[in-house]
């Protein structure tokens, strides 16, 4: 990913949830924008399979929508590219994490993402 101070690892979720709360988002930052242009939403970034980790899917809705209650934020979920959408598995996850407007990452746009999260950290 990207190494920049405003980029920090492990999250925990328990500043939105409850002290105790064990979960934590993978990446997370706040764009560093100018003064002219507010929007400083939260971003958090995590990884999963969706062809493995329906549970995780479960759970990322759920954390992601305690943030939400408490302050603005978007959610940014990399996995692996599916090449058999039809699988029940990836469509339960898929619908789980876009019923909250989670943007989808696959891996072949990683790359394209991460120049995205340059761009907000003002990168060059």
């Amino acid at each position: 990913m990207i190494d920049h101070k405003a980029l920090e690892k492990d999250i925990p979720a328990a500043q939105w949830t409850s002290a105790g709360d064990t979960f934590t988002f993978d990446f997370g930052y706040t764009p560093i924008r100018p003064a002219r242009e507010p929007n400083r939403d939260l971003r958090l970034i995590h990884a999963l399979s969706l062809l493995r980790d329906n549970d995780l899917a479960e759970t990322l809705r759920s954390k992601f929508d305690t943030v939400l209650e408490k302050r603005p934020a978007r959610l940014t979920v990399a996995h692996e590219d599916i090449g058999d959408p039809s699988n029940a598995l990836v469509r339960s996850s898929l619908s789980t994490l876009q019923s909250r407007h989670i943007l989808l990452v696959p891996l072949t746009w990683l790359n394209q993402y991460a120049r995205w999260v340059r761009s907000e950290l003002l990168i060059q």
